[in-house]
C-alpha cells in the first residue's frame, strides 16, 4: 500500500493491520486500556460501563506479604524442587496456593540460574520486593513498579519449552484476513481526499469497517493462560503506541504518524504496510566453566520491523526493502523500552516471559542427552579454556562420564525433577478469557505539512525461540565468579523454598 498523498487534506487516517502475537486478557482487562468485550473481541480503550473494571480490580486484589517477604531482597534465591514440593502439598490438601508461592517470593527478574545435579535442584536468583496490585489489578513490586514473576508463567514455560517438550518457540499472532485487506484496497482506490474533519472521520471509520476484525492465534502455550495474555497485550499495546492511540509519555518516542509527517517532508516516505514483531534480545550470557551456573544479561526483548506490501487481492508480500518509518519506530521503541517498562508494566512482563522461556530451555538442556531432543543446547558443553574469551560450544553435548563441579556426571540429573508440575492434571493454571478476534485500530492526526494521506498497516507478532538465544556466540565463559556464586547460593535448609 502506497502512502497516498492528497493536495491539502486535513487529517491522515492510520489503520492497523495488527498481525501480532495474541493472548487472552486475564481479567478481561489488560494494561493501557486493552480489554476483551463480551463477544471475545480484543479492543483498546477505557469504555467499559457498569463498574466492571472496578469489580475486576477488587477481584484480583492480593494481600500484602508479611514477615521477611515484606522486605526487598537484592538477590533472592528460589529452589524449584522445594517450590514444587510446597505447591504440591497445598494442592493435594485441597488448599489454595498461597500468594507467596503464586508470585514466586516477589522475584521481579531472573538474573542467575544455578544447577545442582547431586541435590536434584535448580535455583533461580534475582532481585525481589514486596508486591501489591496497581489500579488495573496487575501484581507489581512496591518499590520498582515492575511486575513480579508468576508461578503460572513459570509452569507454562516449563511445559512449553522445558523438559520433555519438542517445541522450539512460543508466541502468537493477530492476522488481518486476505478478504479484509482486499476490501480495504478497493475502498482506498475509490476514496476521495477529505475536505472536512467529518469526511476524514467517515473515511477512517470506513477503513476499519472494510478491514474488519483480525483472526487470533496463539502457539506454543495455552491460549487461556496468563503467559498468552502477556504476549497479546504487549503486542496490541505496542501497535496502539505505533499509531498514536496509546500515548505512554516517553520523551523522544515518536509514533508512526509523527514519523511519517517528519519523513514525508524530507521525501523519505514510500509505502506503508509495516510489520513489527517482538523477539528476545540479550547480551552474551556468562557461563561457568562447568556449565552449572548462568548469568542472564541484557534487556530481554526488542522490536524489529519489516516492510510489506499488499496485492490487489489482499495478499501480503515482503518487499525486501527497509522502510524508514518502520525502522525508525522499531529502533525508537527498542531504545525506549527501559522507560516503557516503567510506564507500561506489560513490556516488563513480556521480558519476564522471555526470561522464563530461556530458563525452561536451559533446564531441558541439562537433562540427560537421551531425554533431550535432537539439536538441543547442552549447557554442560566444554569451554575452550585455552582462550580467555572462549565461548561455550553449545552444540557439544557433555559425555555421560564428564563430571560436573560436584563430581557426578551431568547425566545423573533427574529427568523427572519437575514431573509433578509438568503434568497439567496435577497443577491447573488459572484460566483467562480468550480473545477470538481483534479490533483493527484506526487513528488520525493533523500533519504539520500540506501533505497528508492514508497510512496503513501494522503486522507482526511475538516470537520467543530460546534456541536463537542459546547459541555459541551468546554464551561466554566467566572468570570464575559464577561458580563461586553458585556455591554461596546453596540452600541453607532443605525446608526453605526461598532465601536471601
Amino acid at each position: 500500500m502506497r502512502f497516498r498523498s492528497f493536495g491539502k487534506p486535513a487529517l491522515a487516517p492510520l489503520a492497523s493491520l495488527l498481525l501480532l502475537s495474541v493472548l487472552p486478557t486475564g481479567s478481561a482487562f489488560g494494561q493501557g486500556g486493552v480489554y476483551i468485550d463480551p463477544e471475545g473481541v480484543l479492543r483498546h480503550g477505557e469504555r467499559e460501563a457498569g463498574g466492571r473494571l472496578a469489580k475486576l480490580r477488587e477481584g484480583r486484589r492480593v494481600a500484602a506479604p508479611t514477615g521477611k517477604l515484606a522486605e526487598a531482597g537484592p538477590m533472592r534465591k528460589l529452589s524449584l524442587a522445594t517450590l514444587q514440593r510446597e505447591v504440591r502439598k497445598h494442592v493435594e490438601a485441597g488448599e489454595a496456593v498461597p500468594d507467596e508461592l503464586r508470585y514466586l517470593g516477589g522475584l521481579t527478574r531472573v538474573e542467575y540460574v544455578f544447577f545442582y545435579p547431586n541435590e536434584g535442584d535448580v535455583v533461580l536468583a534475582g532481585p525481589a520486593e514486596p508486591w501489591r496490585t496497581n489500579g488495573r489489578g496487575d501484581v507489581i513490586g512496591v518499590k520498582s513498579g515492575l511486575p513480579v514473576l508468576q508461578l503460572d508463567d513459570l509452569v507454562v514455560a516449563l511445559r512449553a519449552v522445558g523438559p520433555g517438550s519438542q517445541a522450539r518457540a512460543v508466541g502468537c499472532s493477530i492476522e488481518p484476513t486476505p478478504e479484509g485487506l482486499g476490501r480495504l484496497q478497493e475502498f482506498l482506490r475509490t476514496a476521495s481526499a477529505p475536505k472536512t474533519n467529518a469526511q476524514s472521520r467517515g473515511i477512517y471509520n470506513g477503513m476499519r469497517e472494510k478491514l474488519g476484525r483480525h483472526s487470533v492465534r496463539v502457539f506454543g502455550v495455552p491460549d487461556d493462560s496468563h503467559y498468552a495474555k502477556v504476549l497479546v497485550e504487549a503486542d496490541y499495546l505496542m501497535k496502539a503506541t505505533s499509531l498514536g492511540v496509546d500515548k505512554p509519555g516517553v520523551k523522544g518516542l515518536l509514533n508512526c504518524i509523527q514519523l511519517t509527517d517528519r519523513l514525508s517532508q524530507a521525501g523519505a516516505v514510500g509505502s506503508s504496510l509495516y510489520r513489527f514483531w517482538f523477539t528476545p534480545r540479550y547480551e552474551p550470557f556468562l557461563v561457568s566453566e562447568d556449565g552449572l551456573a548462568y548469568q542472564i544479561r541484557g534487556q530481554g526483548i526488542q522490536l524489529l520491523s519489516e516492510h510489506e506490501f499488499v496485492t490487489a487481492t489482499g495478499q501480503r508480500q515482503a518487499s525486501g526493502q527497509p522502510d524508514p518509518v518502520a525502522s525508525a519506530f522499531a529502533k525508537g521503541f527498542t531504545d525506549s523500552l527501559p522507560d516503557l517498562m516503567a510506564r507500561r508494566p506489560i513490556y516488563a512482563e513480556l521480558r519476564n516471559a522471555a526470561d522464563l522461556a530461556i530458563v525452561a530451555a536451559l533446564i531441558r538442556s541439562h537433562m540427560p542427552v537421551a531425554e533431550a531432543s535432537a539439536g538441543d543446547l547442552q549447557p554442560g558443553a566444554r569451554v575452550q579454556a585455552s582462550n580467555a574469551n572462549a565461548r561455550v560450544a553449545p552444540g557439544n553435548a557433555r559425555d555421560a562420564n564428564t563430571p560436573s563441579a560436584s563430581g557426578s556426571p551431568l547425566s545423573t540429573f533427574n529427568p523427572q525433577l519437575f514431573a509433578w508440575l509438568l503434568d497439567p492434571k496435577n497443577y491447573v493454571i488459572e484460566s483467562y478469557p480468550v480473545p477470538k478476534s481483534a479490533e483493527s485500530l484506526v487513528n488520525s492526526q493533523r500533519f504539520g505539512s500540506s501533505r497528508g494521506g492514508y497510512l496503513l498497516g501494522q503486522a507482526g507478532g511475538v516470537t520467543i525461540e530460546p534456541a536463537s538465544v542459546l547459541t555459541e556466540e551468546n554464551l561466554k565463559k566467566d572468570d570464575g565468579q559464577l561458580a563461586q556464586g553458585r556455591g554461596q547460593a546453596r540452600q541453607a535448609s532443605p525446608s526453605e523454598w526461598w532465601w536471601d
